[in-house]
């Protein structure tokens, strides 16, 4: 007889249900509201980028912004350090520049590094929401010696307080180094601090053509070595996500807003083995049909990853794991694509392996964000399994046809409304098949602290000419995001022939309910920022009414600075596995820290119940694993990363018989000789396998576009015999790219 599990679930956590409704019936809301509009003034000409700050424009016409107040570790307190900022334009470009000023110039840290990778040290940032709707917005950071890093910030989903500034706030937050666009910076250290000037082409920003331009900034600095972040205006924990906390500022009509061309003209080459040098050419357009819709066309691109994916532990994995995407190309306007923290992924680009060529458009038409990308793959994958490993020659050689379309429409206050369709056309000789996945989505906020975000789907499939399939999935949460209190009710299903060919969808044949319930206590200290408790709770089922799966936890998190936090958790789950309910306990721990500008590190350890999963022998075993990135800086050009990843399984608890001891290290020397110019080698070691992986790289990036690498790769097979080691190589290639970006 089937289970009634949704209201089992509900008489079992009755408690949790009513401390929810509690919750949002007594907690105060607390609202922000600022309605001044600041001006930026027009320049009489423009301020040369220099870093120095000495142009008596930022004086005399720029609009000076001194009142910055600490976000961490104290809200709302007096910075420890003054900041002063200026902003000001003409028709081409916005113009910022930061002086800060620091009791001990010394202590300042500043790296040269490759753009992207300045989070450790100090840096000052501008977010820009060009289209004042608090969801989205284009982030400049810049660190004292003018390296710059970029990035989009995006708030849906119900991002915690900051919005991903740190201080253990939860949220999307900026998206790395996957979004690049040319801008000036430079900056100098000087014996009262340092000093940045920046301008940013408005070329290189999207926005609506409207006569008056009203954009909302965030300007931020962080002190590393104390964990502090400040920030204009006045950031609070009580609203959830910092982009509706942002000053709004008005721009004058006339700004550059004409319709862009950018040609980058790309040519690779690739040696394998004993193989003559095959060079291809390929070119990436991009014209800017409004300022802000842009279309792109690459054809013959270089798809490649110049950084190659970090090793991960596959062995006894159930389902496949997430490979983040890496490829210039498909990071364009990435966040038009990203489903919101929870929901089901129908949008995985790594799916699309091999491209002849590519095309996308992507950008905003009054209310409604649109992207779209069709391109031709001509190596096709069949399954998540394959990502990790596109150069395998098992892999399908079969083309198949992509087209992705998704598209959505703001509506009330920070609410969307939004739709999906993919479909994967395989052209096979036996009949051509076709995968295709859709659906609407959405979010709805209202009290700032409410978020209802549902998505609902369904699938085609069509497997041979005589045959289709059609399945659905769904998913729906509730959050309330407070200063100190989240709580979160959600139900996820998937049904068993749901399919998402060109999405990360790897598990199916299940229902879920769930809840998180956490509390944030912030002592607000000079050395400890929040103490966060937090219970989870999750069932699952699948669509016989078969409980599958059950996962009890408790975790503490203790941030102690904005760059120091440690964790530890406690699981008590069952899961079932080739017909057998598997109870297990397990314990974990976390820890992060970078109070030392020359060490950060990473540690993550977990030990307790762990599953065979294998059909013919599943047992419960007692497993370890141990997952540890350590990064040393001897120089401010010079910085070593070591990575260590370890699983361990034993029979049983008495650890007397050893399954298996898996140990995967890869080891990374950067050396940056000047902010464009650097030289990289990785070294990868699969100890189960025994096999090592070796690669070297000079990298001169001029600017985004503008790039050379030459890079020389070697894999090699470990051999013993009679207890001496030899390297057996079997494969080496040879990678050259250089590619130019011209912008009219």
């Amino acid at each position: 007889m089937k289970k009634d599990l949704f209201p089992f679930f509900l008489k079992k956590h009755i408690i949790w249900i009513l401390f929810l409704v509690f919750t949002i019936v007594f907690c105060p809301l607390n609202v922000i509201s600022d309605d001044n509009i600041y001006e930026i003034p027009v320049f009489s000409k423009p301020p040369r980028i220099d870093g120095i700050l000495d142009n008596p424009l930022w004086e005399e016409e720029a609009l000076k912004i001194e009142n910055f107040t600490q976000f961490i570790p104290k809200e709302m307190g007096t910075p420890s350090e003054k900041t002063v900022a200026y902003l000001g334009c003409d028709t081409k470009n916005l113009y910022v520049a930061f002086r800060c000023f620091d009791s001990n110039p010394m202590k300042i840290r500043a790296s040269v590094t490759n753009r992207d990778n300045i989070r450790q040290d100090d840096w000052v940032s501008i977010t820009i929401d060009t289209f004042n709707e608090k969801r989205r917005a284009f982030g400049f950071n810049v660190n004292p010696l003018g390296v710059q890093s970029d990035g989009i910030r995006t708030e849906e989903g119900g991002g915690r307080g900051s919005g991903g500034m740190g201080g253990g706030q939860r949220g999307r937050g900026m998206s790395g180094d996957s979004w690049d666009t040319v801008f000036s910076s430079d900056g100098k250290i000087n014996h009262d601090g340092y000093t940045v000037e920046i301008a940013i082409p408005f070329k290189s920003l999207r926005f609506p053509k409207k006569e008056n331009k009203i954009w909302r900034v965030i300007l931020t600095r962080n002190i590393s070595r104390k964990g502090e972040i400040i920030t204009w205006p006045v950031m609070k924990r009580s609203i959830s996500g910092s982009l509706p906390q942002a000053a709004q500022i008005k721009l004058p009509s006339k700004i550059a807003t004409s319709n862009n061309i950018e040609i980058i003209p790309v040519i690779t080459g690739l040696q394998k083995n004993k193989e003559k040098m095959k060079p291809e050419e390929g070119i990436n357009l991009k014209y800017g049909l409004t300022s802000n819709l842009t279309l792109d066309f690459a054809y013959n691109p270089d798809f490649s990853q110049v950084e190659a994916d970090v090793p991960q532990i596959e062995l006894n994995q159930r389902y496949a794991l997430y490979y983040p995407e890496k490829r210039p190309f498909f990071l364009e306007g990435e966040e038009i694509f990203q489903s919101p923290f929870g929901l089901i992924d129908l949008i995985y680009t790594r799916r699309i392996t091999d491209p002849l060529w590519g095309a996308k458009l992507t950008g905003k038409v009054g209310p409604f964000t649109l992207g779209y990308i069709s391109a031709m793959d001509e190596k096709s994958t069949e399954s998540l399994w394959e990502i990790s490993d596109s150069n395998n020659t098992e892999i399908t050689q079969l083309k198949a046809l992509f087209n992705i379309f998704r598209m959505k429409a703001d509506i009330f206050k920070e609410s969307f409304v939004g739709f999906t369709l993919t479909d994967k056309y395989l052209y096979d000789p036996v009949g051509n098949k076709f995968s295709r996945a859709g659906g609407i989505d959405g979010q709805f906020k209202w009290q700032d602290n409410f978020y209802l975000t549902f998505q609902v789907l369904g699938s085609q499939k069509r497997p041979s000419e005589n045959e289709k399939r059609f399945s659905s999935a769904q998913y729906y949460n509730f959050k309330y995001d407070s200063r100190n209190f989240y709580s979160s009710i959600y139900y996820k299903s998937i049904a068993p022939d749901f399919e998402a060919a060109s999405g990360f969808v790897n598990r199916t044949d299940f229902k879920e309910w769930g809840g998180i319930f956490e509390y944030n206590i912030l002592p607000q200290k000079k050395f400890l920022t929040a103490i966060t408790p937090q219970i989870q709770i999750a069932r699952w089922e699948d669509f016989k009414g078969i409980p599958i799966e059950e996962r009890n936890s408790f975790e503490l998190r203790i941030q102690f600075t904005a760059n120091t936090f440690f964790s530890t958790e406690y699981f008590d789950s069952m899961e079932r596995f080739a017909d057998i309910d598997f109870k297990k306990k397990r314990y974990e721990a976390r820890a992060f820290s970078n109070i030392l500008w020359w060490l950060t590190f990473w540690i993550n350890y977990s030990q307790g119940d762990t599953i065979n999963y294998d059909e013919e022998n599943p047992f419960l075993g007692w497993g370890q694993s141990f997952n540890a990135n350590i990064t040393l800086r001897p120089s401010d050009r010079l910085n070593f990363s070591i990575n260590y990843n370890k699983n361990t399984l034993w029979k049983d608890k008495n650890r007397k018989e050893l399954m298996w001891d898996y140990d995967v290290i890869r080891n990374r020397i950067t050396y940056q000789l000047t902010k464009e110019l650097s030289i990289r080698t990785i070294v990868d070691y699969d100890h189960y396998y025994k096999e090592l992986f070796g690669n070297f790289l000079l990298s001169y990036i001029y600017r985004p576009g503008t790039v050379f690498f030459l890079g020389f790769d070697s894999n090699y097979l470990v051999e013993e015999n009679n207890g001496y080691y030899r390297l057996n190589r079997t494969n080496k290639a040879l990678f050259v790219k250089f590619s130019y970006w011209i912008r009219i």
